[in-house]
């Protein structure tokens, strides 16, 4: 195995022989650690030195080691659950044990975004992972996790779903009960880990809508939907290169597998396609095919690294391979939040107006903690902020005195109406927060051009996380190209080419910060970067 790293949530131990007091209350603080890194869970790997090698132990090792685990797990409040048990050497094995806090007023919450081509059978997959019963092959698994009737009717997702799935000590889904949907204040009670899915339009019509629901959520882990009947396709490798541009660790879930059952040549096709775009010269990722609990467990552990991707076979009408879906969530790590300070920035991307209530606002609460009667800025609009209080807040539709960062939330507001909101407003809690960002110099590669060129003056749109906005380039810099003719010693960018450039808004001022991850579309042009600077 890999060398033992000093963080993350992975803990190796060879074995724990000394039971004395002061040693379990050296592993009890060093417990709490792994499980703060890991976001109040961690793994224990027994058996396996600092260096990797793994050596094994004894069952009468174990006995030892497993109760100095469990005596330093009760004095933090966390629950154990063994994982996998493999033989190494004659009468030697190696642990993998789960440790996870617990505590009835908080779960563990990892957002997961579902992309993929139109009708490769994503929303009948979160159907089926949220009802526990099979579709008809028609689609009837999908109606509940529809937001429209338009969607119902013509069967495409033309906005961004949101659904649920919790899971217990035991890795249990309990969102449902006699293939029948339980209510989401009854998952969130009852789940120590609850997965918040980002249903995603796969038409290539609504690929704007797509961008903007990976970029606004930044999810733990997307799953990308590969129709086992018709392979890769074009909005495919779309949604693998924004999921590699956005940096966001993703797996490959090969539905419909039961139609090919007799034609073992389109499955091979559409692996072997799969295959071949993990391994070309963007992506370069090792493909780890699940056929095991064990290969579940290891993709779950090294998902983090971002160098696999993990490739599972279901089917949403037998439901073969979904108990391999459900062991994954159960494991699946989420994130280190990068959160600078305990101020709040909440990105929004929906608003309400609801009778007797007022204005609600939805959005994704990225640092900071809210209360209710706050008092917080929302814009910008019209280059300013307003001051609004917050005078409810429900989250997974559960009403809550105070939620902290790193989840969805709605709060009820006064102060604003829903005509007041503009894609890209913010919700910040300090003045100093208030940024007013019209110029922007960003480091930018262009990866597909189209055999076009971009120079000063071109037009594209730009995404950065919830904004959306029209933008002009007004200075390229540094340009770096692997060409060497002389044309390349102008300032026109080509394919492959990499510089330095400046942005100037079009649309009115945004909140836009350092270190954000942009993307340029204009029809097939693509270029991405990170922003270096910014200015009013």
């Amino acid at each position: 195995m890999e060398p033992e790293k000093e963080d993350g949530n992975i803990e190796y131990k060879l074995k724990l022989l000394d039971l004395t007091p002061n040693r379990i209350e050296r592993i009890t603080t060093q417990m709490r650690y792994r499980c703060n890194e890991g976001g109040s869970e961690c793994i224990y790997v027994l058996g396996v030195e600092d260096d990797g090698h793994m050596t094994g132990m004894t069952e009468e090792e174990y006995n030892k080691t497993i109760y100095c685990i469990q005596s330093a797990a009760q004095k933090n409040s966390y629950s154990i659950d063994q994982l996998s048990k493999t033989e190494v050497a004659e009468n030697k094995h190696i642990y993998e044990i789960l440790i996870r806090e617990k505590n009835e007023n908080e779960y563990i919450d990892v957002k997961v975004a579902i992309a993929g081509n139109v009708d490769s059978g994503k929303s009948s997959f979160l159907g089926v992972l949220t009802t526990g019963k099979n579709d008809n092959g028609r689609g009837s698994a999908r109606i509940n996790v529809f937001n429209f009737p338009h969607e119902i009717s013509t069967g495409r997702t033309s906005s961004i779903g949101h659904q649920i799935v919790g899971y217990n000590d035991n890795g249990e889904n309990i969102s449902y009960r006699n293939n029948k949907m339980v209510s989401w204040p009854e998952i969130v009670k009852n789940s120590s880990k609850i997965i918040s899915f980002y249903d995603l339009a796969g038409h290539e019509k609504y690929l704007k809508t797509t961008i903007f629901g990976l970029a606004s959520s930044t999810p733990d882990l997307c799953f990308i939907m590969v129709g086992a009947n018709r392979g890769v396709l074009k909005m495919t490798k779309e949604h693998i290169f924004l999921c590699l541009t956005l940096q966001i660790p993703f797996c490959i879930v090969i539905t419909k597998i039961d139609m090919v059952k007799n034609n073992d040549h389109i499955m091979k096709e559409t692996s072997n396609s799969i295959n071949k775009i993990l391994k070309s010269p963007g992506v370069r990722k090792v493909p780890i095919k699940i056929r095991s609990t064990e290969d579940v467990i290891n993709s779950a552990i090294n998902l983090q690294s971002n160098t696999i991707v993990p490739i599972f076979n279901i089917s949403n009408t037998t439901l073969e391979g979904i108990n391999h879906i459900n062991t994954f969530l159960h494991l699946a790590p989420k994130r280190p939040c990068e959160h600078d300070n305990n101020d709040v920035e909440m990105y929004i991307d929906l608003v309400w107006s609801i009778p007797s209530v007022g204005t609600v606002i939805g959005g994704h609460l990225k640092s900071g903690n809210i209360k209710i009667g706050d008092k917080l800025w929302f814009g910008p609009n019209n280059n300013e902020y307003v001051q609004i209080i917050v005078r409810s807040i429900h989250c997974k539709r559960v009403p809550i005195q105070k939620v902290k960062y790193g989840t969805y939330v709605c709060i009820g507001v006064r102060g604003i109406t829903k005509q007041n909101y503009h894609k890209g407003n913010v919700v910040v809690s300090n003045k100093n927060q208030q940024i007013l960002c019209e110029y922007i110099t960003a480091n930018i590669e262009v990866l597909k051009s189209h055999s076009t060129t971009i120079k000063v003056g071109y037009q594209p749109i730009l995404h950065a996380l919830t904004v959306r906005t029209s933008c002009v380039i007004e200075k390229i810099e540094k340009k770096i190209s692997d060409r060497d003719n002389e044309t390349d010693n102008d300032n026109i960018l080509r394919t492959n080419d990499r510089a330095t450039i400046t942005l100037r808004l079009h649309m009115g001022k945004k909140y836009i910060k350092k270190n954000t991850n942009i993307l340029l579309c204009e029809g097939r042009t693509k270029v991405v970067g990170y922003i270096i600077d910014t200015s009013p």
